[in-house]
């Protein structure tokens, strides 16, 4: 429940980006119970599938969106896999790593790659109501 409302208290649209499918992601957010939080699943699938990080996976999630380059820049792109945080930061994108053991060898080597770093999700959750309480970014 906790999850499900600082998910929803984001501004904006929430979109799930995946190298599973949309069959995989539904059944973890099910799981969570947060399947009603997301706008959208862009999976494998709708990447033809090209994985992140490929850039062509990147271009063709902008194309499946929609997006230009002034909604890029106020697109905050989360990711547990740093490698994946590359083609999303020189898009124009603000990244977040959500930090984990697996790959701190690669947060070492393209650590200018992403803007926030963060223990868990919650965590993120908290910070972003907290700056958005005091008006800052």
């Amino acid at each position: 429940k906790y999850l499900k409302l600082k998910i929803e208290a984001l501004e904006g649209k929430k979109i799930i980006f995946t190298n599973a499918t949309s069959k995989h992601a539904l059944k973890i957010l099910n799981i969570l119970e947060i399947r009603e939080s997301f706008d959208q699943i862009v999976d494998i699938k709708d990447l033809e599938y090209i994985p992140k990080p490929d850039k062509r996976s990147y271009q063709k999630l902008l194309a499946c969106l929609k997006l230009d380059q002034e909604q890029l820049k106020k697109a905050i792109f989360l990711e547990d896999t740093v490698k994946n945080l590359i083609p999303a930061k020189e898009l124009g994108m603000t990244t977040v790593w959500i930090k984990n053991s697996i790959n701190k060898h690669d947060f070492i080597k393209n650590f200018e790659s992403i803007d926030y770093s963060f223990n868990s999700i919650n965590e993120f959750l908290d910070q972003i109501k907290m700056r958005g309480n005091n008006g800052s970014r």
